[in-house]
Formats: C-alpha cells, sequence, structure tokens
C-alpha cells in the first residue's frame, strides 16, 4: 500500500509532474500572459491613440515587430552560449523577470497616467521612441529567460515525463495567446494603457517569485559566472554550438521539415482574412469567432498530443502532425461555406500541436545539457525567421503574380489563395515525408 507521501506525490505527479514544475509552469505562464496583453495593448495604443490619424501610423506598428524581432536574430545566439556557460539557470530567469518588470514600468510615465515634470511636455516622437526602446530591451531580455528556463525544464523534470510537460507548456501558450488579445482591448479603453503596463509589470514579479520558491540545486558544483567570457570565447562557443546544430543529422532533418511548416503557416495567417471573405463568402467580423475556435482547439490538442507522444514517440508524433497539416490545408483550400471551414479550422487546430509539441521532447533527447542554450537560441531565429518568410511571402505573393490568377482543371476552378493554400500544403506533406528520417538515441545525450 502507498503511504500519504507516495499518494500525494503521485497526485502531484498527475496533474504537473512535481512541484518544481508546478511552480516554473504558473510563473510562464503568467509572464506570458502578461507578454500577450502587453503586445497587443501596445499595437491598439499605437494605432488608435499615439499615432490615430497619421500617415505613417501603420509604419509605427510595423516599428513593434522589428523591435521585437531584432534581439531574437542578434542577441539571441549571445544569449544562447552565455547560458550554457553560467551554471545557475534559475538565478539568470530571476534576474531576467526582474529586469523584464522594470523595463515595463518605465513606460507608464510615457502613458501620462503620472504626471512628472518636463515629461509630459515631450514630443510624441519621444514617447514612440521610449517604447520602441523598451520593446526592443524587454525582448533581449527574454533571449536570456527563455534558453534558461528549457534548461531548468530539463533539469527539474524526468525524461519519460518531457511529453507532458512541452504539452502542458504549449497549452498555456496557446491559452494565452487566445485570451490575451481578447483582454488587451477591453482594459485598454477602459482603464487606459498604464494598467495593461502595470499588469505586465506584475506577471513578471509573479514569475519571480514562483521561479525563487522552486527547490532546485543547479547540477554540478555552484560556481559564480564565467569571468573568462570574453568576445573571442564568446564567438568559439556559438560557433562551437552552431556546428553541432548543423552537424547532426538528426537536427537537419527537424529543421528542413520545421521550416518548410512555418513557411507555409505565416503564409496562412496573412491571407486567411481574405479566405474567410473571398472564397467562404463570410462577413469580415466571422474572421475573429474563427480565430477563437481554432485557438481553443490548439489548447484542447496541445494537452491531447502530450499523451499521444508518450505513446506513438515524440519523432512520430513529429511527421504524422506536418503531414495532417498539409492534408487539412488542401482539404481546407477547396471548401467553400464558412460552416464546414469552420469545422475544418478547429481539426487543423486539434493537428497543430503535435509539431509544437513534439519538438521539446526531441530537442531534449538530441542535445547534451551544456549545448541546450545554444541549440534554443539556434532554433528559434529558425523559426521567427521561417515565420516571417511566410508572413511577407505569402502576402506578396498574393499581392503581384497570384492577384488575378484563375485557371480550371477538370472542371475544377482554382483560385489565388486556394490555389496558394494547395502549395502549401503539398510543401507540407514533403517536409513531413522528409521528417520521417528522423532517429532518436535510445538514451537523452549526457
Amino acid at each position: 500500500m502507498q503511504t500519504d507521501v507516495e499518494q500525494q506525490r503521485a497526485g502531484q505527479h498527475s496533474r504537473f509532474i512535481n512541484p518544481n514544475f508546478q511552480r516554473l509552469w504558473f510563473g510562464l505562464s503568467l509572464s506570458g500572459l502578461g507578454d500577450s496583453i502587453f503586445e497587443v495593448t501596445l499595437t491598439v495604443w499605437i494605432a488608435s491613440k499615439l499615432a490615430e490619424g497619421r500617415d505613417w501610423s501603420a509604419l509605427a506598428v510595423t516599428g513593434l515587430l522589428v523591435a521585437s524581432a531584432i534581439p531574437v536574430l542578434l542577441v539571441g545566439p549571445i544569449a544562447g552560449a552565455l547560458i550554457d556557460r553560467w551554471p545557475n539557470k534559475r538565478r539568470v530567469m530571476l534576474r531576467a523577470d526582474l529586469m523584464s518588470a522594470g523595463l515595463i514600468l518605465l513606460l507608464i510615465p510615457a502613458a501620462q497616467v503620472i504626471s512628472i515634470p518636463g515629461v509630459d511636455d515631450l514630443p510624441l516622437w519621444w514617447r514612440l521612441g521610449a517604447i520602441f526602446l523598451v520593446v526592443l530591451l524587454a525582448s533581449a531580455v527574454a533571449q536570456f529567460f527563455r534558453p534558461a528556463s528549457s534548461v531548468l525544464t530539463r533539469d527539474i523534470v524526468p525524461a519519460e515525463d518531457l511529453p507532458r510537460a512541452s504539452s502542458l507548456f504549449q497549452a498555456s501558450s496557446n491559452f494565452t495567446i487566445l485570451i490575451g488579445p481578447s483582454l488587451a482591448a477591453p482594459v485598454l479603453f477602459a482603464f487606459g494603457a498604464a494598467w495593461a503596463l502595470l499588469f505586465n509589470a506584475l506577471s513578471f514579479i509573479a514569475s519571480f517569485l514562483l521561479v525563487r520558491s522552486m527547490r532546485y540545486a543547479p547540477p554540478g558544483p555552484e560556481s559564480p559566472e564565467d569571468v573568462t567570457a570574453t568576445p573571442q570565447a564568446i564567438r568559439d562557443d556559438i560557433r562551437d554550438g552552431f556546428r553541432f546544430f548543423v552537424n547532426s543529422p538528426a537536427f537537419s532533418i527537424l529543421a528542413v521539415s520545421f521550416v518548410v511548416v512555418m513557411i507555409g503557416l505565416g503564409a496562412m495567417n496573412t491571407l486567411e482574412i481574405f479566405f474567410v471573405t473571398e472564397n467562404l463568402s463570410a462577413p469580415a467580423k466571422y474572421f475573429g469567432f474563427m480565430v477563437s475556435v481554432q485557438g481553443a482547439a490548439m489548447v484542447v490538442g496541445s494537452l491531447l498530443w502530450g499523451r499521444v507522444i508518450e505513446r506513438i514517440g515524440p519523432p512520430r508524433a513529429f511527421w504524422i502532425g506536418i503531414i495532417g497539416i498539409g492534408i487539412g490545408t488542401m482539404i481546407y483550400a477547396r471548401l467553400t461555406s464558412f460552416e464546414a471551414g469552420l469545422v475544418a479550422s478547429a481539426a487543423f487546430g486539434l493537428v497543430v500541436p503535435a509539431v509544437n509539441v513534439s519538438m521539446g521532447p526531441i530537442m531534449y533527447r538530441l542535445t547534451p545539457r551544456e549545448y541546450i542554450g545554444r541549440v534554443s537560441a539556434t532554433l528559434n531565429p529558425l523559426i521567427q525567421g521561417s515565420m516571417m518568410i511566410g508572413l511577407f511571402g505569402g502576402g506578396l505573393l498574393y499581392s503581384t503574380v497570384m492577384r488575378n490568377f484563375s485557371a480550371t482543371f477538370g472542371g475544377v476552378h482554382f483560385g489565388p489563395i486556394d490555389t496558394i493554400y494547395l502549395g502549401v500544403g503539398i510543401l507540407c506533406i514533403l517536409g513531413g515525408l522528409n521528417a520521417r528520417r528522423l532517429r532518436l538515441p535510445e538514451t537523452p545525450a549526457e
């Protein structure tokens, strides 16, 4: 018979694996929700308040995306190398939480809720510049937080529970994306930008307290940060990590397949509103409802795939998910009614998490602990860069060579968007077939 302590541990294991992971998951979920509200708030605040009626309002909103993306490419590789050098990953996360909270609080004077002599009279360009600078710095800090949390996850979660940990992280990420925008706009217009900024700052403080409460000792002897991290040493570490990544046959297969999927999803995200209004003949106001349904399905799918991966393994789930995305995209492309599109969109949302949830366990199985920071810093730009290529490529393709495309084959008509979607589907199927070659070692890399 189990003792009370054993029963309690079994109950904790069934819900959140262990208490340390529970605290980490709640901390990351809260800060993720704060980030989601923060990003939407800034976008709406600039478009509807600060730059309202200006010819350059769209450019100002684009500036937010650029400010957030630049550190991923420039700071990410450096952060990954330093994370692998620094022994205490939790300390890095704690400092990043406090720095992020402080940076967000600096924007409150720009919202002009607190009157500060000399600040209130500053011109609009100064306030926008302050926003872009804070977003840039906050994104730079996040480049340290994310790989540190990846290493910490590996340290506190048993190998057999990594698929479930990945599914819980993915579910919370999808949930924050779903609920964040719906909370941001009402809070902004009802209470002002400062409250949304304050909520985001408080979410980082809550994350700090939760991570700090973890009972965690870093593997190996505790030592101060490596003071010999010279620029040359960091460059050597980055080069070493990149060489490890590209020389791994498994990572090469993973990268090619994942890039294909992210480019396809990026193109679909750009064109989805036009597909709903033109191909499904639905009012634009229904687009938000479809996005919400798909987002809810992705939350459910994230939890379901965590269980499935435990049974069939991450590699198989990865290629099944990619092929499923390809087939689903091709079916979706031929639909002409909103009702059928809504059902297909929900089914699509159930399949997509298979790819994202399986990524974590695959990375942990392939990557020694001392390389996780640099591998994460390689994957993140790859993912974001591929998505951006898809976003811009899809819009450019639809606006130029495919704008007036119309053809009929075998009595079936093909228009511009459904043809692009069919191409995306074919590419994803090819990417999934490529991913079938993925093989993992029997035991996790040490």
